[in-house]
């Protein structure tokens, strides 16, 4: 599964790509910010939360997932999963923001990619435990 997009032409919605300083709950940017008080900045990906209840996979690694809106799954995707995100923090606190290249390209070419590797019964556990009873548990390095 991916979120975003390697092939872009400009900036990406910042509901499924964006920049800040790391600092929950503060706004999502299209492009890499200055965080020059000491944080790191931060990119963050959120994938798709909608499946289409058939397909594990498909030919692009993406119509097979669809984003929900307000907080309903679309007709053609109506299994609701996990929502995953992935943040990635970089130490640039003396380089200009607007210099930053990815290795796809430039900054709105930010995607990530989410494989199911984990081993049979941790991630269902980590649901049971975590997700089904509304707890935030941490990292998870297993």
């Amino acid at each position: 599964m991916i979120a975003g997009d390697a092939h872009a032409t400009g900036p990406q919605d910042t509901k499924v790509v964006g920049w800040n300083c790391g600092i929950e709950g503060q706004a999502q940017y299209a492009a890499p910010i200055s965080c020059s008080n000491g944080p790191k900045v931060v990119l963050h990906f959120f994938f798709p939360n909608c499946w289409d209840g058939v397909h594990l996979d498909s030919p692009d690694h993406k119509s097979h997932m669809a984003y929900s809106r307000n907080g309903k799954c679309p007709p053609d995707h109506p299994v609701a999963v996990t929502r995953l995100s992935e943040d990635f923090g970089y130490d640039l606190h003396t380089i200009d923001p607007n210099g930053i290249t990815l290795s796809s390209g430039p900054v709105y070419t930010a995607h990530a990619d989410y494989f199911q590797t984990w081993q049979p019964g941790v991630i269902e556990e980590l649901t049971r435990r975590c997700v089904n009873a509304g707890r935030q548990c941490g990292p998870v390095t297993s």
